[in-house]
């Protein structure tokens, strides 16, 4: 019995079983249910947050709030961006439209910041202006990815962010540093790294090897390889070349 017992629970717990009786209608109110979008999303079931996410829209979008609405046109277009990128026949070719629900969320202006650089992502390939577009909001609001990424392009040299002066981006990244909790442990470590970068290409190379000293201890592993080029610099007399990554 109790094995029968176990199995039943199994197979609720599992996506198939979830797929197949879930009825969060009857159970859970509107903001609940919207909440399990974004679990479904970062468990990466991108299955069940859409199927969950359109149910939701079809339900409640005339008369959601802002806040609900950009909740779920985020994970509904997020999710099906990347079932769309995926080998799902039955997806195959819905990029576009996982991009348009993306940037419906944008249009509640309730949108999380890391919406805008996941439509930098998505479009750079095909539409680099828009996507430009993207990055430089999401920068603008300290938005650790796409400092980072900005950085990356400048010491690139690339033309579509002359806009964006040294000192603006340098400001950013001390933003994210002195914010450190309330970042993810690898973006800091890359502003750490990205920091040295910059102090090393103005000539201070003690503050570039304390930052890549910091960044090395944050697990950057760009960091990690400067420090072993500098002991080898030593021990041969020979300065490092680097490429432009971040």
């Amino acid at each position: 019995m109790n094995c029968k017992v176990e199995s039943y629970k199994m197979y609720l717990l599992s996506e198939f079983g979830m797929e197949c009786i879930w009825r969060p209608d009857l159970i859970t109110p509107p903001h609940e249910r919207i909440d399990e979008v974004r679990q479904m999303y970062k468990r990466g079931s991108y299955t069940l947050s859409y199927k969950i996410g359109k149910q939701w829209l079809s339900e409640y979008e005339t008369r959601a709030n802002k806040e609900e609405l950009a909740i779920a046109y985020q994970f509904l277009g997020s999710s099906l961006y990347k079932l769309a990128s995926s080998n799902s026949r039955e997806y195959k070719g819905k990029q576009s439209e996982g991009i348009e629900y993306l940037e419906k969320c944008i249009e509640t202006g309730k949108a999380d910041l890391s919406v805008f650089y996941s439509l930098y992502e998505y479009l750079k390939d095909d539409d680099i202006e828009k996507a430009i577009g993207y990055l430089k909001t999401a920068f603008a609001q300290n938005y650790a990815k796409a400092v980072v990424e900005v950085e990356f392009l400048y010491l690139n040299e690339e033309t579509r962010i002359k806009d964006i002066s040294y000192e603006e981006i340098l400001a950013k990244i001390e933003h994210i540093i002195s914010h450190e909790s309330e970042n993810e442990l690898t973006d800091v470590g890359k502003c750490y790294y990205l920091r040295g970068r910059f102090a090393r290409k103005n000539g201070n190379e003690s503050e570039a090897q304390k930052d890549f000293e910091i960044a090395a201890r944050k697990g950057n592993e760009r960091a990690k390889q400067e420090l072993i080029r500098k002991e080898r610099v030593v021990e041969r007399g020979i300065f490092p070349s680097f490429s432009n990554q971040p």
